[in-house]
């Protein structure tokens, strides 16, 4: 199949498969205590698109946790209806793998280089309830296989947001495999910060470094699923503590769930991707942080470095997200293609 020079297809998962040739998809996924984490296999499985499935759990620490418990339960509760999924569709070949979301590096590396030896050249990762820390080397050794033609990243949607996400926050960290150069001076960075609903503990990385106002972008995604744009200010506010002399116009509107869009942003705003240090703060929505991580593999592919960081919280509220968004009867799960028949979709 010939692929067109910054072709991007994106649209619903079900769409999006129904119009690639390939049928057989090996599906890696995460369950979790959020009731979207059964939609893509779900689709997949009545599609008969999916040939094998790996699905991850990822446990919080369970020590001070005041929601282990029912987060515990609800994650049971959706491995239950993962496996009535697997039981209606017995051709799936279901492999199943545990890790602690604090776990060293090395153990993340070791299961998506285990999974990316065995999967099927056609991928699909569900990037909705795998943590940052998680998705971001996965999908980065995924783009890098010469043996995956074709990859697919899918995010559902959820019905609504709860009150409580994160809490107890770790300092500012580089996610695996984007470490940045520990020599360059990160004052001289372009820092670019997705904007969420939680700031966490950004604001003692910008007070220790002082970055120039002129050197900070904030992508705001546009439009958040309300309430949810009143704590995308607030998040706004706060950073303008720190940074009094940040101008509006450092504030940067991106479609919510338009990844080529929010990659073509990073782009521009970083010299055509020819910034010499680059910063990306991956604090907003799923979508915006897969644009940053595309972003992370297109440098990588140019031999440039960049660091992406993040405060990562230690513990999830036991209703992060509630419920899945439907529209037409059908759950609302958006794809992307990143590789189409080993051709590089976002790249510059």
């Amino acid at each position: 199949m010939a692929v067109l020079p910054n072709f991007r297809p994106l649209g619903p998962l079900e769409w999006i498969l129904r119009r690639l040739t390939t049928t057989s998809w090996s599906l890696l996924t995460c369950v979790s205590a959020e009731d979207r984490c059964t939609a893509s296999l779900d689709v997949m499985s009545k599609l008969r698109r999916v040939s094998d499935c790996t699905i991850l759990e990822v446990s919080d620490p369970e020590i001070g946790n005041r929601f282990f418990r029912p987060r515990q339960a609800a994650t049971k509760k959706n491995a239950g209806i993962m496996k009535d999924i697997e039981e209606r569709t017995r051709s799936v070949s279901v492999t199943r793998s545990q890790s602690g979301l604090l776990c060293r590096e090395q153990e993340i590396m070791d299961l998506i280089r285990q999974f990316a030896s065995t999967c099927t050249p056609n991928v699909v990762i569900d990037i909705s309830c795998i943590p940052k820390r998680f998705f971001f080397p996965f999908l980065t050794v995924l783009s890098e296989t010469p043996r995956v033609r074709n990859l697919v990243v899918c995010y559902t949607c959820p019905e609504r947001y709860g009150d409580i996400l994160g809490e107890d926050p770790e300092v500012w960290a580089p996610l695996p495999m984007y470490g940045g150069d520990p020599l360059q001076p990160k004052r001289d960075a372009t820092l670019i910060i997705g904007v969420g609903y939680q700031p966490l503990r950004l604001h003692e990385f910008l007070d220790g470094v002082r970055f120039p106002p002129g050197n900070v972008k904030l992508l705001l995604p546009f439009p958040s699923l309300p309430p949810g744009f009143v704590d995308n200010w607030k998040f706004i506010v706060q950073t303008k503590r720190e940074l009094p002399q940040l101008s509006n116009e450092a504030i940067v509107r991106v479609s919510t769930y338009n990844v080529s869009l929010a990659f073509d942003h990073l782009v521009n705003l970083t010299d055509q991707g020819n910034s010499p240090i680059v910063i990306l703060a991956p604090f907003g929505p799923k979508t915006i942080s897969l644009a940053m991580c595309l972003y992370g593999i297109a440098r990588r592919a140019k031999s440039r470095v960049v660091e992406i960081g993040y405060t990562q919280p230690t513990i999830y509220g036991d209703a992060y997200s509630i419920g899945i968004a439907y529209q037409n009867k059908r759950p609302v799960i958006h794809a992307y293609c990143i590789r189409l028949d080993d051709n590089q979709c976002y790249a510059f």
